[in-house]
């Protein structure tokens, strides 16, 4: 899957491999939908979720992997007191599947409500120069405030309550710039040239992206 993520990205944009960024992204999401959401199984869908973002950035078209995260901080395990364990740390990207000693506890979950973030900032990072960017993220606005509400660790809720503020704050950016740069969506012209007046040097969620990718 690695392989074919790396060569529809690659060649995308220049080859007949555009026609297959649809039916892998749905043989992704399949394989994802296979397990009902739990932390046990979080670590293999750490993969999928990153090869998703990797290859949506790569061709420039909107892959939906924010409401796979959503899933993971919707858990329950998240609103719950979590297991103790005495083990030490393991390599969540070298496992498939969380060990025993490991299961629902701090550390995992931890590792959890961390990974979605950065994975929700990825997603957002592929789409943050489109003029839709504000309507897009509503929906994953409020899920995420909801969440927010709903989660006992003060550590978790304070890393989804900075995600919020970075997307209300690039989202803020990207109404001024469509302000500036008036247009209707009749006009593809000009939406697809929107992109080009958000510079890289103030969209915050491609720097927040490059500050955990490094």
């Amino acid at each position: 899957l690695k392989l074919w993520a790396s060569c529809i990205g690659e060649y995308a944009n220049s080859s007949d491999f555009k026609l297959l960024i649809h039916p892998f992204s749905e043989l992704c999401f399949g394989i994802l939908g296979l397990q009902t959401p739990s932390s046990k199984y979080f670590p293999f869908k750490v993969k999928l979720i990153d090869l998703l973002n990797e290859m949506g950035g790569r061709v420039e078209q909107y892959i939906p992997t924010s409401g796979l995260c959503l899933e993971f901080l919707q858990l329950e395990e998240l609103t719950n007191k979590p297991k103790k364990t005495s083990d030490k740390p393991y390599d969540y990207f070298l496992s498939i599947k969380v060990p025993k000693t490991h299961d629902r506890s701090f550390l995992t979950l931890n590792f959890m409500v961390k990974y979605c973030s950065e994975a929700i900032t990825h997603f957002l990072s592929n789409n943050s120069k489109s003029a839709g960017f504000p309507e897009m993220i509503i929906p994953l606005l409020l899920s995420l405030k909801k969440i927010s509400k709903e989660m006992r660790n003060k550590g978790h809720r304070q890393t989804i309550l900075e995600l919020i503020s970075k997307m209300n704050e690039h989202k803020d950016l990207v109404v001024g710039k469509r302000g500036d740069n008036p247009m209707a969506p009749s006009q593809l012209d000009k939406v697809k040239a929107f992109s080009g007046h958000i510079s890289d040097g103030e969209n915050i969620l491609l720097e927040a992206k490059a500050s955990f990718l490094e």
